[in-house]
């Protein structure tokens, strides 16, 4: 078994829907989150765009115009020349990298050439981040991004920027009426649990899902370290919701490893 803080059980049961990877890279929520925005943020992607990619075959069948905007600065051209160069190297030592990292960039290339989906190499944290301008890093914000939007609740946003989350927390509250979802991958919480409960005491959008990372690491107690969490607006509209007796793991729930288990939850 998992243990873990209430702060972190959902307050509501609504109808949820896995999208994504079957693994790591899917996540849990509610339809109407996607139906409802025309913006889609999705901040850090690495090596796996599964997530964006449904979002987008959901969104292409409705035939209204929709944004996904990606940003991820990890995953430059240099990144991409280095590690097939490196692969490709160990490929003459027979293994297999090579093929993967070749697969993956293709992708991602025939991806990025709908037109509704763009890629853009930055960071996201506040523009007074230290030793970006020294690293040469392109650093952009939520102020920046969300300056010249309307005022209107159309946009879902989906982070996973390993441990760069607490640098915008604050932000997400200042602009929480923009948004109809939210997922969250929150890491090292064993070290960050104050900033976290103070980001839900004060954030307006209901936590409808819960889900143990079992890629970080397990404390001695059974606490992991690394939890997505997905938030809705939705979930306000009482109309969505289901019976309040429910158990995590949820049944559309996988494990990020497939290797490692993915345990009950139990909330103190």
């Amino acid at each position: 078994m998992f243990y873990l803080n209430k702060i972190f059980k959902p307050s509501q049961n609504i109808e949820l829907q896995r999208i994504g990877d079957k693994n790591d890279g899917g996540y849990l929520l509610n339809l109407k989150n996607i139906d409802e925005a025309t913006n889609f943020y999705s901040f850090g992607i690495g090596l796996s765009w599964e997530f964006e990619n449904h979002v987008y075959k959901l969104k292409k069948g409705d035939n209204k115009p929709f944004k996904i905007f990606m940003y991820d600065h990890s995953i430059s051209n240099y990144f991409w020349f280095k590690n097939i160069v490196v692969s490709f190297i160990e490929l003459l030592r027979l293994k297999k990298k090579f093929f993967f990292y070749i697969s993956r960039f293709f992708e991602l290339k025939k991806f990025l050439k709908n037109k509704e989906c763009t890629l853009k190499h930055y960071m996201i944290s506040p523009k007074n981040l230290e030793h970006a301008s020294i690293y040469k890093l392109k650093v952009t914000d939520l102020d920046q991004i969300f300056q010249k939007k309307d005022k209107i609740r159309n946009n879902f946003i989906k982070i996973d920027i390993e441990g760069s989350e607490y640098r915008i927390l604050n932000q997400l509250i200042s602009y929480q009426s923009y948004l109809t979802g939210c997922i969250i991958e929150f890491h090292d919480i064993d070290l960050n649990i104050k900033k976290i409960k103070e980001f839900i005491e004060n954030f307006n959008l209901t936590i409808v899902h819960c889900h143990v990372n079992n890629c970080g690491p397990i404390k001695d107690n059974e606490y992991p370290t690394q939890l997505e969490i997905t938030f809705s607006y939705i979930a306000n509209n009482k109309k969505d919701h289901q019976s309040q007796s429910f158990e995590l793991p949820h049944n559309l729930d996988m494990p990020n490893n497939p290797e490692l288990r993915d345990d009950k939850i139990i909330f103190f």
